[in-house]
């Protein structure tokens, strides 16, 4: 009786607020250490937003990847060998401008790279609203997709 969507978006609101109370905590730990967000209290609940949106996509392809995978040792291999480059190939560790060429082109394509941007410009620089919207759109586009592969493989794994 219950749907594979709302089972998957149950997982996605559990997360997600165990996700956020770990951001506010971190962004608590900052402001006791001096860091100032340039944008305040509205730029704390934009950082939720875009770590939310990250979120949602990201567990949903881990769900998706779960449902499609035979065993946890499979799961956790691929998690494993996936996580480092998509972490190298965003704007984690070095400015766009400052990539090679094919690494820039990569990065452009990783959806991380928008939610790092996006929230250090909201602490660090201020509100680019053109920016922000178009980072929720490609994070919000990103997350249909994904949840949309979720469920999709989880219907496949409940018919065989």
């Amino acid at each position: 009786p219950i749907t594979p969507s709302s089972i998957i978006a149950s997982r996605i609101f559990f997360v997600l607020g165990l996700t956020s109370a770990q951001s506010l905590a971190v962004l608590l730990i900052a402001e006791l250490i001096g860091v100032r967000l340039a944008t305040g209290i509205l730029g704390i609940v934009l950082i939720l937003l875009m770590g939310l949106l990250l979120g949602i996509g990201i567990l949903s392809l881990s769900m998706a990847l779960a449902f499609t995978l035979s065993g946890h040792g499979q799961f956790f291999s691929i998690i494993g060998f996936v996580t480092l480059p998509i972490i190298f190939a965003s704007t984690a560790f070095a400015p766009i401008q400052e990539m090679p060429g094919w690494l820039q082109s990569i990065a452009m394509l990783n959806p991380l790279t928008y939610a790092i941007e996006a929230v250090r410009s909201l602490v660090l620089a201020g509100f680019y609203w053109g920016f922000m919207i178009f980072t929720t759109l490609v994070l919000g586009l990103f997350d249909i997709v994904m949840f949309s592969v979720a469920v999709y493989a989880m219907r496949r794994a409940i018919e065989l």
